[in-house]
């Protein structure tokens, strides 16, 4: 496995430690132990964090090769929307341990729905931008006395009364996009408190 990961002299690298790799030798490693039992489904929580840009490009194509020679399906769990539009196919946007927004990649880029996911993508540098880039007011909730409701009202420009009383449900608005969010419910759903 180490050798159809591209990692010269498999027999010796096997022996040492991980001090002795560097980084992208040692998420080839992890992903080659991932990979061993050949997986249905493969989970990578940050697998390019702390990697530079050339080693990311390197592991990002190794894992489209993989997908593509062992059949699996990849769950990304990142921070790194760069890393979301070039591998996924469909995004889930988290915010506080809650589902903010499900949505095809190309449409959440295009359109985000949810104020969270809007904040989130005015927040990311692009080549040739020339205003500021802009932030999400206020903090992170903490998660051991979250806030009531939808649990991004307290940093959300279009919050409303009902935001804090209710945890908003996830609704379909068009096909295979999901936003839970009271900005799109209609008046009389039975959650629309």
């Amino acid at each position: 496995m180490l050798r159809i990961l591209g990692i010269a002299h498999p027999e010796g690298v096997v022996m040492r430690y991980p001090h002795e790799l560097s980084g992208g030798m040692q998420q080839r490693v992890v992903i080659a132990m991932a990979l061993a039992c050949n997986p249905r489904l493969l989970i990578a929580d940050e697998p390019t964090s702390n990697l530079d840009v050339t080693i990311q490009a390197q592991i990002l194509d190794l894992v489209r090769k993989l997908k593509k020679e062992f059949g699996s399906s990849i769950l990304f769990i990142t921070h790194d929307l760069g890393v979301v539009a070039e591998m996924c196919e469909r995004v889930v946007v988290m915010y506080a341990g809650h589902i903010a927004e499900i949505a095809p990649v190309h449409s959440l880029f295009k359109k985000p729905l949810h104020p969270y996911t809007q904040g989130l993508l005015k927040s990311v540098p692009r080549p040739g931008r020339k205003d500021r880039l802009q932030s999400i007011k206020g903090s992170v909730p903490n998660l051991i006395s979250p806030p009531s409701g939808c649990r991004f009202h307290p940093r959300c420009s279009r919050v409303m009364d009902k935001c804090s009383d209710a945890k908003p449900s996830l609704r379909e608005i068009e096909k295979n996009r999901f936003v839970a969010c009271y900005l799109y419910h209609k008046e009389g759903d039975k959650d629309d408190a």
